[in-house]
């Protein structure tokens, strides 16, 4: 357990800078009935419990609403999600931070705060 989730899944949550309160041993403490009855027998990569019904792709052509995306280049959520999303999401923008896991705020703080900055401000996100 230890190495899956220390070695196997932190690198994706945080690239660079490793969070010193993480705990892996911690994560045997989950409440796995519930985790399966929402995610299914195969995890979160093939969705076949009750979240399956929680798909709204099909529905992301329909924002309205400026949408700023970002995604760390080393992220849990792969990068070609962030991407499909922003194909789907009419004059979105996409930033994928360079080494950076899923806290891309915490592993490219500046970077990530430049980005947010610039969409904001209506400047274009690096």
């Amino acid at each position: 357990m230890t190495a899956a989730w220390g070695e196997g899944y932190f690198p994706y949550l945080y690239q660079k800078r490793p969070d010193a309160n993480f705990d892996p041993n911690q994560m045997g403490n989950m409440a796995w009935d519930v985790y399966r009855e929402m995610w299914g027998s195969h995890g979160e990569f093939v969705i076949d419990g009750n979240l399956t019904c929680v798909e709204y792709a099909d529905r992301l052509p329909s924002i309205k609403v400026p949408t700023f995306i970002t995604v760390g280049d080393h992220d849990e959520c792969d990068p070609s999600l962030a991407r499909e999303m922003n194909a789907l999401i009419p004059g979105s923008k996409l930033v994928i931070l360079p080494s950076s896991g899923h806290m891309t705020f915490v592993d490219q703080p500046v970077l990530f705060n430049e980005a947010v900055g610039g969409f904001l401000s209506g400047r274009n996100p690096r």
